[in-house]
């Protein structure tokens, strides 16, 4: 399966220590991770997703890790808003929620 995003030469990840580029070619093109799971639920192909966009599938059996070896080179995440105004109960919410994610996601 292929993703559609502006200047993609592929996947970045890390193989024995060393970053590499694996290239996506396909007959499907997703551009979201919604996507690429339906199309790997369906058995059309391999996908790298989020963990904790798929950790339920793995969890139930429906998807399996393979290529261990190759991890998806660790991006960055931030949650940025004006630190001159008190945080809304909303954006504290957010927040937690989307730390809570990244931390099954590790």
């Amino acid at each position: 399966m292929g993703c559609k995003e502006a200047g993609s030469s592929g996947d970045a990840v890390l193989s024995d220590g060393e970053n590499r580029t694996v290239q996506r070619r396909g007959p499907v093109s997703v551009s979201s991770a919604y996507g690429y799971t339906a199309c790997c639920l369906a058995g059309m192909g391999f996908i790298q997703a989020p963990r904790y966009f798929v950790e339920k599938h793995l969890q139930s059996g429906e998807l399996m890790e393979v290529f261990t070896d190759w991890a998806p080179t660790p991006l960055p995440v931030s949650v940025r808003y004006p630190h001159t105004r008190h945080l809304s109960p909303r954006v504290r919410v957010s927040i937690e929620w989307v730390a809570e994610c990244m931390a099954v996601a590790n």
